[in-house]
């Protein structure tokens, strides 16, 4: 048994090194947001109200030395890397619980292993617990909840799952579907209700007091910023059957272009991968017959399940709303005969995600960020304060560029706008694909609406062209 164990947690510590390691070149563009907006000490958001006061802790102790006496220059140690890291220990963690959770149903070791290769090898789980975003550590807290909600230790239980709904407000519908199923008297069950309810709108009216906003705006930031959309629309369902594949496997037209640069070696592990995968679900569904045993358990996380997907559904099929899914999907299962036969399945998963997500994203930059931070500083002169480009994605460059500023590695103010304002900007900037061959590279001609007696740069490689043109 204790060798067993020693097992499992040889298994999740080989995912965290295996990650700790393997550091993208590029993040997303919430990721570089979310850290800029820690390093100005901007910690006001409605929708995860606390998760960025973490962040500015963990700041304040890596700005200086284990003693608190020399400044450490954020130029030194890249904060955003420190987040990361912190939020892969987190994601690890949630492993850990699901464990705890697991063993106290008295599921066989063997099949608690093999629900946590399920876990770690999905897409959802190994993008997100490898950036500096929300997702994970309300993750945490409404898994620890969890723990304790089946111990029916449920005051611990209600206040863990109230914090989770603090650190990111999506968090409520799995809070609401364990309260909803609690098997206790009414006005107990009221009691516990309203326990969350004091928690969660206090802390809302605490920090709507010192943001000088109603509760009312803090809670519905996003909403009152139009961040969301409000009406459905066909496009809802698309994305929603789209992202819920990809909680489970990526696919994304940037795969093609890892393999333009890891070919042969990638395409070979995508086959593999794929025929365990194959395999792997023939075997699953001949053993189980799709027949699986009804429990209060299947009840319970269901409906969680349905509510955060239904979410999910209604916020344009956002991934990020679906990561709880597979955790959900493992605790509504009362015994490990689920995970019987579920190995290749798994390891398929697995190969696949990292092959084609973690490991050529620290090799290869899919926006080439760097690379147009650099060819903007080479042609600006060096005193220039500020300068405006009309750019592609232009948050994640924004957010990227301010990143560089704030941590010294440029001294180049820029502001992105939209590529189709180029006529207001300084520079304009587009990223196109290149047709690439083992033996050649060949450019596609810069778009015809663009003015042509402007200066034209151009620089071309297997990940796309950069072409910049300026006054």
């Amino acid at each position: 048994m204790a060798r067993k164990r020693t097992l499992i947690l040889l298994q999740i510590l080989s995912y965290l090194f295996l990650r700790w390691w393997f550091i993208p070149i590029e993040f997303t563009g919430d990721s570089y947001g979310y850290a800029c907006e820690v390093m100005k000490n901007d910690l006001q958001s409605g929708h995860h109200l606390l998760h960025k006061y973490v962040l500015s802790f963990l700041f304040e102790q890596y700005n200086h030395s284990y003693f608190d006496v020399e400044y450490i220059s954020p130029q030194e140690y890249n904060p955003i890397v420190s987040f990361i890291r912190f939020n892969l220990i987190i994601s690890v963690l949630n492993l850990v619980v699901v464990w705890l959770i697991l063993e106290q149903r008295k599921w066989r070791l063997s099949s608690i292993a093999l629900a946590l290769f399920f876990l770690s090898a999905t897409f959802s789980f190994m993008k997100y617990s490898f950036e500096n975003e929300t997702y994970m550590l309300p993750l945490f807290f409404s898994l620890l909840g969890t723990y304790f909600y089946e111990k029916n230790r449920w005051f611990i239980a209600f206040i863990l799952l109230s914090i989770a709904t603090l650190f990111h407000q999506s968090h409520v519908f799995w809070l609401f579907a364990l309260w909803l199923n609690q098997n206790s008297k009414w006005p107990n069950k009221l009691s516990y209700l309203f326990l969350s309810a004091s928690i969660v709108l206090s802390t809302y009216f605490y920090f709507s007091i010192i943001y000088s906003k109603s509760i009312f705006q803090l809670i519905f930031q996003d909403v009152d910023n139009g961040l969301v959309q409000l009406v459905p629309s066909l496009n809802n369902v698309t994305m929603t059957v789209v992202n819920f594949i990809r909680v489970f496997f990526q696919v994304h037209g940037e795969m093609f272009m890892f393999w333009k640069v890891f070919n042969p070696f990638l395409s070979g592990v995508a086959i593999i991968s794929i025929l365990f995968t194959l395999i792997g679900v023939v075997l699953y569904v001949g053993a189980h017959q799709l027949q699986f045993k009804k429990s209060d358990w299947s009840i319970i996380y269901l409906t969680a399940f349905c509510f955060h997907l239904l979410f999910a559904a209604y916020s344009v099929g956002n991934i990020e709303f679906m990561i709880v899914l597979p955790f959900l999907l493992v605790l509504s299962h009362k015994t490990g005969r689920i995970m019987n036969y579920s190995l290749l399945v798994s390891l398929g998963m697995f190969l696949w995600n990292f092959g084609q997500f973690a490991l050529p994203r620290t090799g290869v930059s899919p926006h080439r960020l760097h690379q147009k931070l650099g060819l903007i500083s080479t042609m600006v002169k060096p005193q220039t304060d500020s300068l405006v480009v009309a750019i592609e994605d232009k948050d994640l460059h924004q957010n990227f560029f301010e990143y560089q500023l704030l941590t010294r590695k440029t001294n180049h103010k820029i502001k992105c706008t939209e590529l189709d304002s180029w006529r207001i900007s300084n520079i304009t900037i587009l990223h196109q694909q290149s047709n690439y061959t083992r033996k050649s590279l060949t450019s596609k001609s810069v778009n015809d609406h663009l003015p042509t007696k402007k200066r034209i740069y151009i620089d071309s490689s297997i990940m796309g062209n950069i072409t910049i043109i300026t006054n």
